[in-house]
């Protein structure tokens, strides 16, 4: 771990987003103060998530991928619960709230079935309900800003899916809720009964009581983004292939909060459940771009993004007051380099990960527009505010009997984090993830299979599922946050 000032700011000169014209030079955005290299002694290393200056991932060990945590200092944490876990172990931390994380692992105590984990002060503890999962599997991939609410996916023989909406199937992925020792399923009852079937989901993003995430319709075949309030109504976001990815202000209530994601293959903002636009920079970008926003706090977004104009590399991404900025070239990252933004805390802390001569490292940067003492940033033209968002008319629920099912969705393989934009991975968790060394950070979750920016949430970015930002691991890929830590689990154990 070493701290190095952020070479280059301003470097590069964006021009116009979303389609409209730049405004005045304003001064460029930077990062503050120092750049965090989160690389360690370990082959590789993946950045999910962060609160309060530090940062949760896991690091490729070089035969397995273990939990870690990195202090505001950069100091990194072993958290893997090797002697909960037993042998042929693996574990992910994925969320972070004072000294609370969630994450996921699995080994020979768990019968090689993927379990949600918490760890307090540093103590790992099983979060999965063996009463009602039995076998299955679950996952804990979101925890709201008090540390008392945590949001994932779950599958086993002894959940009540028909009661609960779901129409998938014997150990079809259902939304989670954990909330002070209890553990329930997030209904999606009220969209089944008008019509739409959900066979299954998973919630990835949690603030206050409103809890965010995606579900396989069958009346559509789409994977579409859901909301729940918290009460006994899901909301579907977007008749379009779309996820949602993390949510803020669900504290204020329905109409305050703010959820962003991907629809299509573009970064996504939604206003309450009214309506939303569009955030990706298709001028920036160039041709064929894909973009996905990851994490949001106040007016602050960051996600992934690449185009034509990125060579399809991958680039980490920050929106700002409506101002999009590169965050890629502020770091000084080269041409050939791929980077993704992942979380972003209050304290505007942005942690991700970047790709260079093909080793992963997670970074931590504190992110400031305003511009920082003894630093001559390189005027930049302003992106195009974000436009306000148009209500979007909610789909209408399709009454007509689906054909055949679409087979129930089995647990795979958490999405390696490489954050190239891809098609956006549906959680479609695998009962037994297969507990091999994960090829990105050796939770790469994509750089070892890196999740992409828009087709696969992971960290090495690349077009297509290559270049899928990696978001947040979902049950299609498991961990649906994060993306790719089954490719990952895979390339580690081919080296045994």
């Amino acid at each position: 771990m070493s701290l190095r000032t952020s070479p280059a700011w301003g470097r590069a000169a964006l021009t116009l987003s979303l389609g409209i014209a730049p405004l005045a030079l304003p001064t460029a955005a930077y990062a503050t103060a120092f750049f965090t290299d989160l690389a360690s002694a370990y082959p590789g290393s993946y950045a999910a998530g962060g609160s309060g200056g530090e940062t949760v991932g896991w690091v490729d060990t070089g035969t397995s991928a273990n939990a870690v945590r990195w202090d505001s200092s950069g100091t990194i944490t072993n958290l893997h619960p090797g002697s909960l876990l037993g042998d042929n172990s693996a574990s992910l931390a994925l969320g972070l709230v004072g000294n609370t994380t969630v994450g996921w692992g699995y080994g020979d105590s768990t019968g090689g079935s993927q379990h949600a984990l918490i760890w307090v002060n540093g103590v790992a503890s099983d979060l999965h309900p063996v009463t009602v999962f039995g076998d299955g599997y679950s996952a804990a991939l979101g925890i709201s800003a008090d540390g008392n609410k945590i949001v994932g996916y779950g599958a086993g023989t002894g959940l009540d899916l028909i009661g609960n909406g779901y129409t998938g199937g014997l150990l079809a992925s259902v939304a989670m809720r954990w909330e002070n020792g209890f553990n329930f399923v997030l209904p999606v009852k009220n969209l089944t009964d008008a019509g739409t079937p959900v066979e299954w989901a998973a919630a990835l993003g949690i603030s206050g009581n409103i809890a965010v995430g995606q579900g396989f319709l069958s009346t559509t075949a789409t994977t579409s983004a859901l909301l729940w309030d918290g009460g006994l109504s899901t909301y579907q976001l977007s008749n379009l292939e779309s996820k949602a990815l993390a949510v803020d202000r669900g504290d204020f209530g329905l109409a305050s909060a703010r959820t962003v994601g991907v629809v299509g293959t573009e970064a996504y903002l939604w206003s309450g459940i009214s309506g939303g636009a569009s955030l990706h920079p298709t001028s920036y970008l160039g041709g064929g771009g894909i973009s996905e926003a990851r994490a949001i706090v106040g007016n602050l977004i960051v996600g992934v993004g690449s185009g034509a104009n990125t060579s399809n590399n991958n680039h980490a991404l920050v929106w700002d007051n409506g101002q999009f900025y590169d965050l890629h070239t502020q770091l000084g990252l080269g041409a050939s380099a791929s980077s993704e933004a992942t979380s972003v805390d209050s304290q505007g802390y942005v942690s991700g990960n970047y790709t260079e001569n093909g080793a992963q490292k997670a970074f931590r940067v504190k992110f400031s527009a305003n511009g920082a003492p003894g630093s001559n940033p390189t005027p930049a033209p302003t992106a195009v505010p974000i436009p306000t968002p148009e209500p979007v008319a909610t789909p209408a629920p399709t009454p007509e009997p689906v054909a055949t099912p679409a087979p129930t969705p089995e647990p795979v393989a958490t999405p390696a984090p490489t954050p190239e934009p891809a098609a956006t991975p549906e959680p479609v968790p695998d009962p037994n993830p297969t507990p091999e060394p994960v090829a990105t950070p050796a939770p790469t979750p994509e750089p070892a299979a890196t999740p992409e920016p828009v087709q696969n949430p992971g960290p090495t970015p690349a077009p297509g599922p290559g270049q899928n930002p990696q978001s947040v691991p979902e049950p299609g890929t498991v961990a649906i946050v994060l993306v790719g830590g089954g490719l990952l689990v895979q390339r580690l154990r081919r080296r045994k």
